[in-house]
């Protein structure tokens, strides 16, 4: 108690110069005992977007004693704590700052675990401040406790946390911190994995749907930054995803047109490419909410005078996709779902049933459903293969 006050004191009685001086020494103090400052920047914290740098062979704390490196963090806290620093926007960000410094060279626990560290939950407190510099200050540095180094548990822990905060702050759909998400979804897509990048790239494209084309504007810049930083032409980011980005894209494109927009000009494509590039992923959620205006669409993008029949018959994967993915779907009558909702949005298929379109390519249905499976928690994946072996009689 005596050394917090201590130190309270002496930050107390410095000239606010020498406050900001101070804490720009402790931002570069893990850099500098780490061996990887060089002329001011640092290697580690100043290089790598992505923070996959491999492990250095000795971090800050390795080279200190242990009590010494507790020492800084506890005088690091407890300044963060002070009236001073509270008060005063740009000591805030400082020492935001110099915690992202500390957090990069450290695998302690301790420190790093999202739900328990102070210095974990002061960075996520910033993301919720007035100050824009501040928030995406805790942006940058929220994205140091997630980086790929970090042991493997405790690493996909703090994803997950992450990955529930920033679902939270996004949903309570506060403009002002538009900028701030949008940066921070883009930190998320280049430091954690597929899982995540799915979710960031998702989070991003539903921005160039914004009423505000600043945002829109924002989130199409992000996009950018990402696909170079991963080094991904926007076609190969995007690819991979297709199954959840183009059925969140196309569903709204009567309400939200510009989005849509936005990502083919993204890819440099156009709006009719990209909906008979994705009519395999799109067409079954557009047959389950029978969407028959948008399927109409993807089936004249395709060629005019195309029906909705001859789009969910024809190719072959495309009836396929439908009947796959109704076939994973719960439900107590799966002949009875998937026949009314064809012949919803296909009232030429009427006189059709299950066993007679299953048998035009059972085996591509069956590669279908195992996609699907694939992209699905376990424990479905029992269902899935015995709808495969007593619908398909594959097994």
């Amino acid at each position: 108690m005596q050394e917090a006050n201590f130190s309270s004191a002496c930050y107390t009685s410095l000239h606010d110069a020498d406050r900001e001086r101070l804490w720009r020494i402790l931002g570069h103090y893990a850099c500098a005992t780490s061996g990887t400052l060089d002329d001011g920047r640092c290697v580690r914290c100043d290089g790598d977007r992505r923070l996959t740098r491999s492990t250095l062979a000795h971090g800050w704390e390795e080279q200190e004693s242990a009590g010494q490196s507790n020492e800084i963090l506890s005088v690091v806290r407890q300044l963060c704590d002070t009236p001073e620093v509270q008060s005063s926007s740009k000591h805030r960000v400082l020492a935001i700052l110099a915690i992202r410094s500390f957090v990069m060279h450290t695998k302690n626990p301790e420190h790093l675990d999202l739900n328990t560290s102070f210095f974990a939950q002061w960075c996520l407190k910033c993301m919720h401040s007035s100050l824009r510099e501040l928030r995406i200050a805790a942006g940058r540095t929220l994205s140091a406790f997630l980086r790929t180094d970090l042991p493997k548990e405790l690493r996909d822990n703090n994803r997950r946390l992450a990955l529930d905060f920033l679902r939270a702050l996004s949903a309570r759909e506060m403009t002002s911190h538009d900028e701030t998400l949008i940066l921070a979804w883009g930190q998320i897509a280049v430091v954690c994995g597929d899982r995540e990048l799915n979710l960031a790239l998702l989070r991003l494209i539903d921005y160039l749907g914004h009423p505000n084309t600043l945002v829109c504007s924002l989130a199409f810049s992000e996009l950018e930054a990402v696909s170079e930083c991963l080094s991904l032409s926007p076609e190969a980011l995007i690819r991979p995803f297709h199954r959840s980005i183009a059925v969140a894209v196309v569903q709204d494109l009567s309400t939200k047109p510009q989005k849509i927009q936005c990502l083919t000009e993204f890819l440099g494509t156009s709006v009719g490419h990209f909906l008979v590039l994705t009519q395999r992923e799109t067409i079954p959620f557009l047959v389950l909410t029978k969407r028959k205006d948008i399927l109409q669409r993807i089936a004249s993008a395709r060629k005019p005078g195309t029906s909705i029949q001859d789009l969910c018959l024809s190719p072959p994967r495309n009836l396929a996709a439908v009947l796959g993915f109704f076939l994973t779907q719960p439900s107590t009558d799966v002949e009875h779902s998937v026949i009314s909702h064809l012949t919803e949005v296909a009232p030429g298929l009427h006189d059709s049933d299950l066993a007679s379109l299953v048998k035009i390519d059972p085996v591509l249905i069956a590669c279908e459903m195992l996609e699907i499976a694939a992209d699905t928690d376990e424990a479905n994946l029992p269902k899935v293969c015995t709808v495969d072996s007593s619908i398909l009689g594959l097994g």
